[in-house]
């Protein structure tokens, strides 16, 4: 199995993998059909078939949570990470604060949604929870947000190390992720519910694959062993039986009993996000496969919809596959994208605060080069302003775009949407 550096490879004939050009067209018009805004297959580590948007970075919903998986398991290789502490031991508490009985969960039972800590958490809304004391430690899996941005304070406790420092070091230098940037990870914080925050990330389908292909080599990278390979068994093998697919460390397992059984026997594992997100690894068919839906619009996706697409993917296979396939350089139909730059002096009298006529706050900062915008609830991280024309400038993931002017002697804003709406919003004296 090759992997990719900087440039990705293509197959020249999906045919000569062993792959219908037929059948992977059928799988566009399905995913036309339910919304996919980006799609990528990755069959022995070169790309297999792409659709959509791979190079641009939606947000990533839960699947930030294997993201965080893998890296305990890096720092539990090099022996900083202890299972079975305790939250208690390790000095995590919440306002409210954790009972007795809670505060004796251990790690794993947090990696593993078995906490039985049921108290309020940052970035889950206003989902039901079962009572606070309903359930000891170990006791019951609850899908539980809690848990899970719990165990960024515990990282950074027990490692010393930031955690999304860390991911850049640990996980997207050596994985040469082409469209990373350090404003596509967040802490978000809601302190009326909780201590913790949730840790937000945006990425390219491209990059996800990397991160699949990373577990599916077994953790090995360029012939370096990034991730123990008995962490990559233990985070991928389920803990516990909630429906048709159990949960490992903070990773999807579907069982070989039940609805998805057909791909349990082709040892499947997923990291997943709400709203049609999913790195889902293959191994017996030594596939990875990236879906994602665009963040930045609403949509509704059924993941009923993913699995008639994971089954459509397997069916594309054909028996001619020849022994060497012909591969070649991967050549993206994006446009790279356009110099962000900004001369200071244009810059400096549009950095400020503005109040959106619904209320919501914006903030224009200029920083090495470069003007950012930042919404106060901050929902997403600071998104970059690119230049299109004098005073209007696109805001480069959501597809909106910002024009300056001035009106009656102050600065104004348009805050043009991808609905069509444009909001007007004024500075701050």
């Amino acid at each position: 199995m090759s992997l990719p550096t900087h440039i990705w490879s293509c197959y020249k004939s999906s045919a000569s993998a062993g792959y219908s050009a037929e059948k992977l067209a059928e799988i566009d018009r399905f995913c036309d059909e339910i919304g996919t805004a980006a799609l990528l297959i990755i069959h022995n580590g070169v790309i297999l078939h792409a659709r959509g948007e791979i190079e641009r970075r939606f947000e990533c919903r839960s699947i930030r949570k294997s993201f965080l998986s893998a890296l305990y398991g890096i720092y539990w290789g090099r022996g900083l990470i202890d299972l079975e502490q305790t939250v208690e031991e390790l000095g995590i508490d919440d306002v409210p604060s954790l009972t007795e009985a809670e505060k004796q969960a251990t790690v794993q039972h947090l990696l593993t949604a078995r906490s039985g800590v049921y108290h309020t958490a940052a970035y889950e809304g206003n989902i039901e929870k079962p009572p606070r004391g309903s359930h000891p430690p170990g006791g019951r899996w609850h899908y539980n947000n809690w848990d899970f941005n719990a165990l960024y304070t515990i990282f950074e406790r027990q490692t010393g190390q930031a955690v999304f420092e860390s991911f850049d070091r640990d996980l997207a230098l050596p994985l040469q992720m082409d469209h990373w940037r350090s404003t596509d990870r967040w802490a978000f914080y809601e302190l009326e519910r909780s201590q913790h925050p949730a840790y937000l990330f945006r990425m390219s389908a491209m990059d996800m694959a990397r991160f699949g292909l990373l577990f599916l080599k077994g953790g090995v990278w360029q012939g370096k062993q990034i991730i123990p390979k008995d962490w990559i068994a233990q985070s991928t093998t389920s803990h516990s039986q909630p429906n048709e697919e159990g949960y490992g460390y903070m990773w999807w397992v579907p069982h070989r009993t039940g609805g998805l059984g057909r791909f349990a026997k082709m040892g499947m594992f997923e990291a997943s996000g709400n709203g049609g997100q999913k790195i889902t690894v293959l191994p017996a068919a030594n596939l990875v496969v990236v879906h994602l839906c665009n963040t930045y619009h609403s949509t509704d996706f059924y993941f009923k919809h993913y699995w008639e697409l994971l089954d459509l993917i397997l069916a594309a296979q054909i028996e001619s596959a020849v022994e060497k396939p012909e591969v070649v350089p991967f050549e993206s139909d994006l446009r790279p994208s356009a110099d962000n730059r900004v001369d200071e002096r244009f810059a400096a009298p549009l950095v400020g605060e503005y109040t959106l006529e619904i209320g919501v706050k914006v903030m224009i900062k200029y920083t090495d080069g470069v003007l950012f915008l930042l919404m106060q609830p901050a929902h997403f991280p600071a998104t970059i302003l690119q230049p299109v024309a004098e005073a209007k400038f696109r805001l480069e993931e959501i597809g909106a775009a910002i024009t300056f002017s001035v009106v009656d002697g102050s600065l104004d804003i348009a805050l043009e949407l991808p609905s069509g709406r444009t909001l007007v919003g004024t500075r701050s004296s």
